[in-house]
This record gives structure tokens, sequence and C-alpha cells, in this order.
């Protein structure tokens, strides 16, 4: 965690350093991609605490219009693989894809390194597979929110990192609990024009 802490504000002062003055502008398109890891959360199952699946990929594209500089919104689609977890002789593995609405406030719009906060809302299909519940499915309404640093890389290219947590609520009788969530870290790519 130190060492993500530093490199985050070697960035940060790189960009101050290097007399980079981009910032954001009312009217921009962003076209982005993401990819990191997703850690789903635990299962409260009548056996104990499970996990859905084990640490896995999450890889995802957003499209974003700021507003205002220090308002953006847009559409996010995202994929993540949970791979196969042994809970105890309990085999289970999950995968989550979602479109979204989002959101994100962005502070700092003026400078070349920004903070950012997203919040969407949408549709999410989840898919697990148990060894004593079998092949399951939900689609319902998921959200996720989170935290961002995004650093110019030029007047067109940006590159950032976000934490973000996924929310999913779901039918206990099929999935043994009453939700789906996630903390993920990602790596984004991002275009403006």
């Amino acid at each position: 965690m130190k060492k993500l802490l530093v490199l985050v504000f070697v960035f940060m002062a790189a960009g101050a350093y290097a007399g980079i003055d981009y910032g954001l502008e009312a009217g921009q398109t962003r076209v982005g991609i993401y990819g990191g890891m997703s850690v789903p959360q635990d299962w409260d199952w009548s056996t104990g605490e499970v996990k859905p699946g084990n640490t896995g990929p999450m890889f995802g594209a957003e499209l974003l219009r700021n507003i205002v500089p220090m308002l953006s919104v847009g559409i996010d689609i995202n994929y993540a693989s949970y791979g196969k977890k042994n809970n105890g002789g309990e085999n289970i593995d999950s995968h989550v894809f979602g479109g979204h609405v989002t959101g994100r406030l962005n502070l700092f719009p003026e400078m070349p390194t920004r903070i950012y906060i997203p919040v969407a809302a949408g549709i999410s299909d989840l898919q697990s597979n148990t060894d004593s519940l079998g092949s399951v499915g939900a689609t319902d309404f998921s959200f996720f929110t989170g935290l961002g640093v995004e650093f110019d890389m030029g007047p067109e290219w940006t590159v950032g990192l976000e934490g973000r947590y996924f929310y999913m609520p779901i039918d206990s009788d099929k999935f043994g609990d009453n939700k789906f969530a996630s903390l993920s870290l990602l790596l984004k790519i991002g275009a403006r024009f």
C-alpha cells in the first residue's frame, strides 16, 4: 500500500514540475478502457462464511462527457471473472457482466492530476457455479462507487488508478446470501476529444 501511495505522489509531482497544464473542459468527451483485479466479498451461509470465487481479473470500457469541468456523465460496461474457490469442500466460481449509467465528480478539474469520485447505477448479470446449488444466475439492479486519481499524459491522453466497491442484491434462496459485493483496483487509460 505504501508503494502505491508513493507512486501516486510521484505522478502528481511529475505533472506539476513538467509544466503540464491540461485539465478538464466543459463539453469534452472521454473514451477509456481499464483492467485490474477484483476481490469478491464473503457470502454468509448457514455453514459459515464462504467466498463466491477467488480474486480475479476485471475489464471494462467507459464513455464520459464533461457537463461542466467538475461533473461528468456517461456509461460503463464491465466484466469480472472470479476463479474457482474451495470453501471447505464446496467449490464456487462466479462471474459478473454489467452495464451502468455513471456520474463522476472531478475534484481539482483544472489540474493535470485530479482526484475523482465515480458513482454508477445499472444492471448486472451474475452467474455462479457451486457444488451444492449447481449453476445459478441473476440479473438485477447494481451500483458501484469508488475513488480514483487521474493524470494527464498530454492534451488527449490520461492514465489513472481507481478503487471501486460494487454491490448487487441477489436472491438468498438461489445463492445462499442476499448480496454480491466486490472490491476492485483498476488501471485506466483514456483519450479525450
